[in-house]
Order: structure tokens, then C-alpha cells, then sequence
């Protein structure tokens, strides 16, 4: 199994040769080739040491070999899902899932060495599992494995008698970002929990969700956390600001996820154009995004600090920005129809600057297009929205310079904290945090319950027909019913639409480096 590790190791570091574009000399011409043949002999070996009988390095050999699977695989595909969950059953199996201090055989450097395989490992299932939109086959409640500690490398040797005591998170060192990124993904996992329950559930619970990522993003350090602009981190690493990046994609995703299905939740007496927190919040977190990609964007330009770290070299980030645009786009299709006199209720962010923000992302994947094998699909599919929308997309050689300045949206600025939304009175006064009962925004008393499966947008594929109804299904009653009766047409279109876009545009477009 060892060798299958060798292999997997080498088969990674030719990789990010492939990502940063700077390939050493020797490797000129033969690069892929030699990652598909480190790829090849790592499963090879994999299945020579039967991985129904583990041994050491089973489950780090499964890791490297699943990455190098995804970095090859295609939009939908269930490869890489159905890998880590069988190395998540082997974890199982070996008791990973309990911390290292129930197994008193176990020495102080491989305690903390699974301790961090752990929480890799749990990771990517959880991403594999909401880029498919299946369940997590692990539930926190069913581990209770430590985060690693914030040790120094050379802190850490094979025979030490103890574990030196966890060092702040204010102090950096090289494990600090996992640590950090731990318990982000350990609220964003707890959300998705949440949405794929079939129970109803009290839109209590929401809330609660929503101030822990709220509290797990105020606990990020200072020296993790993302400065406005590029040119406030123009000192860092490439590597640190990409995980400063990282932490704010996944915050918002989760926000995006959990409050989609509740924009229509509200206090009972509100009157029907009030804007709701949920609804804000949500949207608020995609237009968020889509700065965020347009920031990255911009740091990938020749003498960027992201030159070597191309954002949409990964096909979970590429469905992070694509939900987000989707997101934006039903809501203004949705003001559109319930206000057609333009007499919007004041919202947190404007039309222009949605619109803006979507023509924005358009551009971005049109620049991108022969480099990212998603670029094309979305491209096409953001034409079909803003079409619809009446807007025109710009051609790359009529963009402007100010299509790609990321400028901060004031409603976006400064975020809310935890501590100030907690006694904020929209937040407080609306969702019984102040005394107040908590009931639903339209005419029914059913929306403060949670009745149906989370379909996540990444687990269908995001085409548009042309013959879809892009005003009718939306807004014909279907706004006006609780969340129980089916969700709305557009989450409809979502779960069934699977199979027509791919078979429309193959892909032909591979990753290649820039």
C-alpha cells in the first residue's frame, strides 16, 4: 500500500505543475501523461493490497488516489462521491471517527496524525456529497474526533511522550488554516444535515444555524481573514490569500443554501412586500460571491497575486459561483413579477447592482472559456438567464475595466456580526428572538416548518430549455403557496433537469494550463 502512496504523491505534485503552469523543463510534453500513469499504478496498487483488509496508509493512499480522480473527473461525475465514501467506511472501520483518546494504544503522533486525516477526510465527503446533492453518510452527532491542534511542524516527532498544549489561532503556523477551516465546514456541514432532514423542522432551527456560522466566522483569525482588496494583501502568499478566499466561499455558500427555501418566512401581521430577513440574507451571500469571483478573476491576470492558483481549475468552486448567479436571477425575476410598477420595497441590494453583478460573472467565464471546462456551459446558460432578463451580454472586446473592479456593495459593508445582529431589531423583532411569535409571510401559517428534501442546485445540471416559462410557472400562485406544496417551479426545473445540457454541449473543452 506504501507504493500506491509514492505513487499517489508524485501523481499530485505533477498535477500542481499542471494548475501553476510553470512546468519544469523535463516534463515538457509528457507531463499528462505521467499523471495518468502515477494515477494508473496508484490503482493498481490499490487493488493488489485489497483494501478489505486495511493496513497502514490505506486510507491516505484512498485520499490521494480520490484527488486524483477529481482533478480529472467531469461535471456530474459520481466517481470521486462514490470513493470517498468507501474510504469514509474504512475510517470507519478503523475508528477514526473517535478521538484518538479512546484508544489508548495509540501514541501521541499517530493520535494527532489521525486527527488530521479525519477532518480531511470528512471534508471532501461533505463537498463530494453536496456536489451531488446526497446526504452525508456520517453524522457529526455519530463522531467525536478533536480538531488537530495548532502545533508547529517541528513540535510534532514520532516519539514524543505528549502532545504539546494547542497554540491560539492568532499565532500562525502551518496548520492553522485546517484548523480554522474545520470549524467552518463543521457549521456548513451542520446545514446541510439540516436541509436534507424529511422531518419538518421549526424555522427556530434556521436560526439558530445561521448565528453559528455568524460565530464560526467571527472566530477567524486576523491574519486569515480577507482584506477588501487585492492590494491589501499583496504581502501575503499566493497559497494564504487563496485560503482566505476559501473561508468566505464556504461561509457564503452555506448561507446561500440554508436560507434559500425560507425567503418567503416572515412574522405574522408583516405586510406582503415586506423584504424578509431570509431573503436578504440570501441573496446578499450570492452577490457576495459573485464579488468574490470577480476579485479572484482579477488576481489571476498576468502579475496577479493568483496567477498560480486559478480559482476555476475545481468544479466545486466553478458550482459555487453558478448557484449564486441562479440565485440572483430568481430573485429579480420574482421582484419583476410581484412588482411590476418597479415600486420594489426597499431592499438591501438594488437591481442594477444584481444585474451588474450577473453580466459581471457572464464576462468573467467568457475570458475563461478555453481554459475551464464548465466555462462554455455557463456562458450559454447566463446568456439564456440574461436574455430573458433583457440584457445583452457584452463581448470580451468590449468589456471595461469597470465590469471587473470588484467594488464592495455597501449593503455588503460592514457585515453583520453575531453579537450585533443578535440584538438588531429587524432580526430580533421578526424571528422570536425578542418575544415575538414567529408565523410565515403569506396568507398559510405553514412556512416556519421545513416539509420537503433540499435538492441541491449542484446535483442537477443547470440548463435552460427554450421553450421554459420563465414567468408563468414562478409567479402563478406558486409565490403566494407555503413552502410545503412542492417549493416553487424553478426548484422543480432544478431536480429535473439532468440530462439535456450535457447531451447538447459535450465537452470539449479539456483544462489546460494558462
Amino acid at each position: 500500500m506504501w507504493i500506491g502512496l509514492l505513487f499517489g504523491a508524485m501523481g499530485l505534485a505533477m498535477q500542481s505543475y499542471t494548475r501553476t503552469g510553470d512546468i519544469p523543463p523535463e516534463y515538457q510534453g509528457t507531463l499528462p501523461a505521467m499523471v495518468d500513469l502515477y494515477r494508473i499504478q496508484a490503482a493498481q496498487c490499490i487493488v493488489l493490497a485489497d483494501i478489505t483488509k486495511p493496513v497502514e496508509f490505506t486510507i491516505e493512499t484512498l485520499m490521494f488516489y480520490t484527488m486524483l480522480e477529481y482533478t480529472v473527473s467531469r461535471d456530474g461525475d459520481m466517481g470521486t462521491w462514490l470513493l470517498s465514501g468507501t474510504i469514509m467506511r474504512l475510517a470507519l472501520q478503523q475508528g477514526y471517527h473517535r478521538d484518538p483518546s479512546q484508544h489508548p494504544n495509540l501514541t501521541p503522533f499517530q493520535g494527532e496524525m489521525r486527527r488530521r486525516v479525519w477532518i480531511s477526510l470528512n471534508q471532501h465527503e461533505l463537498l463530494f456529497s453536496v456536489l451531488v446533492g446526497l446526504p452525508k453518510p456520517v453524522k457529526y452527532a455519530e463522531c467525536d474526533t478533536q480538531p488537530p491542534r495548532n502545533i508547529h511542524e517541528e513540535e510534532l516527532y514520532e516519539d514524543m511522550k505528549e502532545l504539546p498544549p494547542s497554540r491560539p489561532l492568532t499565532e500562525p503556523t502551518k496548520v492553522c488554516f485546517q484548523v480554522v477551516k474545520s470549524r467552518l465546514m463543521r457549521a456548513y456541514g451542520e446545514v446541510v444535515e439540516f436541509l436534507h432532514l424529511i422531518r419538518p423542522q421549526p424555522f427556530a432551527e434556521v436560526m439558530r444555524l445561521d448565528l453559528n456560522l455568524m460565530k464560526t466566522r467571527e472566530m477567524i483569525p486576523a491574519h486569515l481573514q480577507l482584506g477588501d482588496t487585492l492590494e491589501d494583501m499583496k504581502n501575503d502568499q499566493p497559497a494564504r490569500t487563496m485560503e482566505k478566499y476559501i473561508l468566505q466561499l464556504f461561509y457564503h455558500k452555506a448561507i446561500v443554501l440554508l436560507h434559500r427555501k425560507f425567503w418567503d418566512a416572515a412574522p405574522e401581521g408583516t405586510p406582503p412586500g415586506k423584504f424578509y430577513y431570509s431573503r436578504k440574507t440570501c441573496v446578499a451571500s450570492a452577490v457576495a460571491l459573485l464579488d468574490h469571483q470577480a476579485l479572484m478573476h482579477e488576481g489571476i491576470r498576468p502579475g496577479g497575486p493568483l496567477v498560480k492558483m486559478k480559482w476555476y481549475h475545481f468544479v466545486i468552486t466553478t458550482h459555487d459561483f453558478l448557484l449564486a448567479a441562479m440565485v440572483i436571477c430568481l430573485d429579480v425575476m420574482n421582484l419583476r413579477r410581484q412588482f411590476p410598477d418597479n415600486n420594489f420595497p426597499p431592499c438591501v441590494i438594488t437591481e442594477p447592482q444584481k444585474l451588474n453583478a450577473i453580466l459581471r460573472s457572464r464576462n468573467i467565464w467568457a475570458y475563461i472559456v478555453d481554459d475551464c471546462q464548465d466555462a462554455k456551459r455557463a456562458v450559454t446558460l447566463l446568456d439564456a438567464v440574461l436574455s430573458k432578463l433583457k440584457i445583452k451580454g457584452q463581448r470580451e472586446e468590449k468589456r471595461t475595466e469597470q465590469i471587473y473592479q470588484a467594488q464592495p456593495l455597501s449593503a455588503l459593508a460592514p457585515h453583520p456580526t453575531a453579537e450585533t445582529l443578535r440584538f438588531d431589531p429587524y432580526f430580533t423583532d421578526q424571528f422570536a428572538l425578542g418575544g415575538m411569535p414567529l408565523a410565515v409571510g403569506y396568507p398559510t401559517t405553514e412556512d416556519d416548518i421545513m416539509q420537503d428534501t433540499f435538492p441541491d442546485i449542484l446535483s442537477s445540471d443547470l440548463s435552460v430549455p427554450n421553450d421554459f416559462d420563465w414567468v408563468s410557472p414562478l409567479t402563478s400562485g406558486v409565490l403566494h403557496r407555503p413552502l410545503n406544496d412542492k417549493q416553487d417551479a424553478w426548484d422543480q426545473f432544478l431536480q429535473v433537469q439532468q440530462q439535456s445540457f450535457t447531451e447538447a454541449i459535450p465537452y470539449e473543452f479539456q483544462m489546460q494550463s494558462v
